[in-house]
């Protein structure tokens, strides 16, 4: 009995010509006989490393019981190069297909000869060769793996073509055919290739820079620093058209991802890290590379329309936004920068204490403003962030102080009245904005000490006769 139905089964797999022609382009018997001898999953390794895509698609389709516990590993193993359109048809997607073609049952195809075989054949090796698709399926049943991993299958796969290949178009083809096939949880990861496949391949990118970057290199990077390198090497002229186009729809999409997740302390820091952070930060840190003119053509842009841009969530962001690039800058030449800067903010309207605050900052700010143009005027130039820590160092304050009346002196020793008066109108009005915590008494001495030293004897004695007054 054994021997007929082994020999019957045998016969049931030799002698398949459209299987024969398929796989061996020229039929050789010694490659036969190993191919028949073999477990199929290896055969199927083979035809997948080969590229013989049309053969492995039809051992699929004979075979899919058998092949189905190996069906990523077998599709693992053709080569990151080929097309991922030529064997679409083979790719898995969220669950088995449906209506699998299998032949009907022969006669000896059945439960009892599945409990012969488990029982009374003990080499694998003949296993191998008994068991027909039927028996498979009568042995296993259906396998599929779980979405987990197909999803770390697919991701893991395209960062392989990448490396090897270097054709980051199709490894997006790759991913696309993923989410036709029901995968939606790769959606993420297909958007972050998205915008890696736009950044390397757009006209306005950094070549180099981005040709560098591999999709491996691409997923350890944080968000924030994705967004930072969507922004490299950007210029005045592009970078509100490479915001718009990339980094601000993708500091949005992230936003919009954590508040799907419905978790109310992941939204409140997103709210603070990815909508607010991602462009504050980025401008921030330009600011601290003194590039503040992209900071005033963003922040002119941003201010414009909060609704269309979206640029800033608010208009107190954006002004606070401007007052951190200004206050980080160390420049001591671009206040008609600065200035245009606070001139492009929206008006604030409101009574909340914070509406207050932000007013008073402003005003603060345009004051030190102006009296960083005057420090410069008079050759003393100081960065901004100067004025706001200058009271914890009055002595070093009144130190400049006597360092611009010394200044003034030598250039031109010779000055006139009016000059002088100017000079005074100055002096005062830096008090006022930006040194209130020194004595104008103090400040009308020195300046009358100026004077004596420049000559102006009788000058000294008006201004000393006005503050007698």
């Amino acid at each position: 009995m054994f021997k007929f139905c082994d020999c019957s089964i045998i016969l049931m797999v030799s002698t398949d010509p459209k299987f024969i022609d398929t796989v061996f382009c020229r039929f050789s018997v010694q490659e036969y006989g190993k191919f028949r001898v073999m477990p199929i999953s290896e055969a199927a390794v083979a035809l997948a490393e080969s590229g013989k895509i049309g053969a492995l698609n039809l051992l699929f389709k004979r075979h899919p019981y058998s092949l189905s516990p190996f069906m990523l590993e077998i599709l693992s193993a053709i080569p990151e190069t080929v097309p991922a359109e030529t064997y679409v048809q083979l790719l898995p997607g969220r669950s088995p297909p449906a209506g699998v073609a299998v032949r009907k049952d022969d006669w000896v195809e059945c439960e009892k000869m599945v409990c012969f075989i488990n029982t009374s054949v003990e080499s694998h090796d003949i296993q191998i060769q008994v068991k027909t698709e039927p028996l498979v399926k009568h042995f296993l049943g259906t396998f599929w793996p779980s979405i987990d991993e197909l999803t770390n299958w697919y991701k893991t796969r395209a960062r392989f073509m990448d490396d090897f290949s270097g054709q980051l178009d199709n490894c997006l083809s790759f991913l696309e055919f993923a989410l036709h096939k029901g995968l939606s949880e790769l959606q993420q990861f297909h958007q972050d290739v998205l915008y890696l496949y736009q950044i390397i391949y757009s006209d306005d990118s950094d070549g180099e820079t981005s040709s560098n970057m591999s999709l491996a290199k691409w997923g350890e990077l944080s968000d924030y620093d994705k967004f930072k390198f969507m922004l490299k090497g950007v210029k005045e002229e592009n970078v509100n058209e490479r915001l718009r186009n990339r980094a601000i729809p993708f500091m949005h999409g992230k936003l919009h991802m954590v508040s799907l997740s419905g978790d109310i302390s992941l939204l409140d820091s997103a709210n603070q890290n990815i909508e607010k952070s991602f462009l504050v930060r980025w401008l921030t840190e330009t600011a601290l590379v003194n590039k503040l003119n992209i900071c005033l053509v963003v922040i002119e842009e941003g201010c414009r329309n909060f609704q269309s841009n979206a640029y800033f969530k608010s208009d107190v962001e954006a002004i606070d936004c401007a007052l951190q690039c200004i206050y980080l800058s160390t420049v001591t030449d671009r206040w008609s920068t600065m200035a245009s800067i606070l001139s492009k903010l929206p008006p604030l309207h409101g009574t909340t204490i914070q509406i207050v605050n932000l007013e008073r900052r402003l005003r603060l700010a345009e004051g030190h403003i102006e009296a960083g143009r005057l420090l410069a005027f008079y050759q003393v130039p100081k960065p901004l962030n100067f004025f706001v820590e200058a009271e914890s160092d009055e002595k070093g304050v009144k130190q400049i102080i006597r360092l611009i009346l010394s200044k003034f002196i030598r250039r031109q020793p010779s000055r006139s009245d009016s000059e002088w008066a100017t000079m005074w109108r100055d002096m005062q009005y830096l008090r006022e904005k930006a040194f209130p915590f020194l004595d104008l008494e103090y400040i009308l001495v020195e300046f009358c000490r100026g004077l004596l030293k420049a000559g102006k004897f009788s000058l000294a004695r008006n201004y000393l006769k006005d503050l007698e007054c």
